[in-house]
C-alpha cells in the first residue's frame, strides 16, 4: 500500500499509524520510493506536494487554520462560528474523511481541546443518519473541512439555540483505534478510486438546469401553470411561499437524457427547450436564466456525474476549473444567491453511484455558455488528477469569489485555462472551448433579465440553433 504519513517530530499517534500498517516520518519521503499518496498529519505545514500526485491536507489548507484565520473564512461560506468557552446546550465532535463521517463523539469530561483530545473523555455517539439534526451536524462538519481545503479532520460543534456553531477545527483525528481503522478503509478506497482508469465513454453526464417565466408586464408566472412537476420538462419541487397546497411551483427545469457525450447532451437540451416553448405557446412570455431572475427564488444549473464516485480532488477541480471561470461571466445581480445557494463544493451523492454538482447558477443563458459548461464538466471528470491548481483554497480568492470581484480573478482563471488546454481531450472540443474562452477574455457578463430564447434562436426568434 503506497501510503505515507507525514507528521511532526512529537506525534502521539505514531503507534496507530503503525497499527494500520502505514509508513510514516517527520520528513517527506525520498523521490522514487513509490508512495502515491501522502497524509499530512497535524498543523506543522510540512511539504509533500512535490513527492506525490495526491496529498491529503496539504500545506495551504493547514495554513488556513493558523492564527484563527478559519474564523473569518467560514462565514463567507455561510457557516456559523462560535467560541469554545461559550454556553452551548450540546457539544459534539465530528470526525470526517472527505465526504464520509467516521464518527460522532460526545463529551464526557469538562475540557475540550481540538488538538490532543484525551480519548478517555470521548464517547462515541450512536445516531440516526436520517435524522434532520444529525444531517445538519454532519453536513456542517464536512463543509467546514472542505472550505478550508482539508481532506480529513475533526470539527467541534456547539448547539446555540437552533443553530450549530463551529467551535474549532483540527487537521487530525482523535487517537482511537476504531477510528483509525475506519480512516484506513476510507483512504484505501479513495486511493483505488483515484488510480482507476477513466474512459471517455464510461462517464455519463446529466443535468437539470432551471429557468423562470416572466410575462410582458414584468410579472413572474408560475412554472406549474404550464408544466407538470415530473417529466423531461417539469418544475422544481420548491413551492411558492405561503402556498399550503404546495402545488404552486415557480421554477421550471429541463431534464435531458444523460449522455457520455457533452455535445449530445447539449442537443438534447435544445430539443427540450423547444418543447418548453411550445407548451408556453404565448411568444410574449420571456424565459430567464442565471442566478436570481426572480427575487427570493434562486435557480441553478446542476450537473450529474455517473458512475463516478465523489472525492475532494474532483470537487476542487470542478470548483476551480468550472465554477471559477463561469463566475467571470455571471450577472453581478445574481451574487446574492451565495452563500446559501451555490457555495463552493456543493455536491450531493446519488443512488446511481455518482453525484450532483450544485454550485453553478443556471447556464441556460446561451448555447455557447451551456456547451462550454458541459464540455468542461466532461474534461474535468476525465482528467481531474492532472488539474492540480487550487487557488480557491486561498483566503484572498475565496473572499473575491464570494464578494463578486470578477475583474480581480480574471488573470488567475486564464492561468487555470492553460492547464485545460494541455489535457489530452482538449483538441476534440477546441472550437467550442475557444469560443467560451473568448467570453472570459472579454469579461462579457450575461444579463439575467434577458430572454434567453433569442440566444438559442428559439421561437419567436430564428429556429436554427446549434
Amino acid at each position: 500500500m503506497s501510503i505515507y504519513v507525514l507528521h511532526g517530530e512529537k506525534e502521539t499517534a505514531i503507534p496507530l499509524f503503525e497499527q494500520v500498517g502505514w509508513d510514516h516520518g517527520s520528513n517527506p519521503p525520498v523521490e522514487g520510493t513509490g508512495y502515491d499518496m501522502i497524509l499530512q498529519w497535524g498543523r506543522e505545514e510540512l511539504s509533500g506536494e512535490g513527492n506525490s500526485p495526491f496529498v491529503l491536507n496539504d500545506a495551504k489548507a493547514i495554513n488556513n487554520l493558523s492564527s484563527g484565520r478559519w474564523r473569518s473564512l467560514l462565514p463567507l461560506h455561510g457557516l456559523a462560528v462560535g467560541e469554545k468557552g461559550g454556553n452551548y446546550s450540546r457539544k459534539l465532535l465530528v470526525a470526517s474523511f472527505q465526504q464520509e463521517i467516521l464518527g460522532i463523539y460526545s463529551n464526557v469530561g469538562p475540557a475540550w481541546l481540538a488538538e490532543g483530545i484525551n480519548r478517555r473523555r470521548l464517547r462515541e455517539f450512536r445516531y440516526d443518519e436520517e435524522s434532520r439534526w444529525v444531517k445538519r451536524v454532519t453536513v456542517t462538519a464536512v463543509r467546514s473541512l472542505y472550505a478550508m481545503g482539508l481532506d480529513f479532520g475533526s470539527v467541534l460543534l456547539g448547539k446555540d439555540g437552533k443553530e450549530w456553531r463551529i467551535l474549532s477545527i483540527s487537521p487530525r483525528l482523535p487517537s482511537l483505534p476504531t477510528l483509525f481503522q475506519r480512516l484506513k478503509e476510507n483512504v484505501v478506497k479513495l486511493r483505488e478510486e483515484l488510480l482507476l482508469p477513466r474512459g471517455k465513454g464510461e462517464i455519463v453526464l446529466g443535468a437539470d438546469p432551471e429557468f423562470i417565466l416572466q410575462d410582458s408586464s414584468g410579472r413572474f408566472l408560475l412554472a406549474s401553470r404550464f408544466f407538470p412537476q415530473r417529466g423531461e420538462v417539469g418544475c422544481d419541487r420548491i413551492w411558492l411561499r405561503g402556498d399550503r397546497t404546495k402545488r404552486r411551483l415557480p421554477i421550471a427545469e429541463i431534464r435531458p437524457t444523460p449522455s457520455p457525450d457533452p455535445k449530445e447532451l447539449a442537443k438534447s437540451i435544445v430539443k427540450l427547450l423547444r418543447k418548453a416553448v411550445r407548451k408556453v405557446s404565448d411568444p410574449r412570455i420571456r424565459f430567464l436564466a442565471g442566478a436570481t431572475p426572480l427575487k427570493g427564488y434562486p435557480i441553478g444549473g446542476h450537473i450529474h456525474f455517473s458512475p463516478l464516485p465523489v472525492n475532494h480532488f474532483l470537487v476542487r477541480a470542478l470548483d476551480n476549473y468550472l465554477a471559477l471561470p463561469l463566475f467571470l461571466l455571471e450577472d453581478p445581480e445574481g451574487f446574492v444567491r451565495r452563500p446559501r445557494y451555490g457555495f463552493l463544493g456543493d455536491v450531493r451523492t446519488k443512488p446511481h453511484g455518482g453525484f450532483e454538482y450544485r454550485t453553478l447558477p443556471s447556464w441556460l443563458i446561451s448555447p455557447r455558455i451551456a456547451k462550454g459548461v458541459l464540455i468542461l464538466s466532461k474534461l474535468i471528470a476525465l482528467h481531474y488528477d492532472r488539474l492540480r491548481q487550487t487557488p480557491l483554497t486561498s483566503p484572498y480568492v475565496q473572499e473575491a469569489f464570494y464578494g463578486g470581484k470578477q475583474e480581480e480573478l480574471q488573470e488567475m482563471v486564464l492561468s487555470l485555462w492553460g492547464d485545460l488546454e494541455r489535457l489530452p481531450a482538449y483538441p476534440e472540443y477546441e472550437g467550442e472551448l475557444e469560443r467560451f474562452k473568448e467570453k472570459l477574455l472579454m469579461l462579457r457578463k450575461w444579463n439575467q433579465k434577458e430572454d434567453f430564447r433569442s440566444r438559442w434562436r428559439l421561437p419567436p426568434y430564428e429556429r436554427e440553433t446549434m
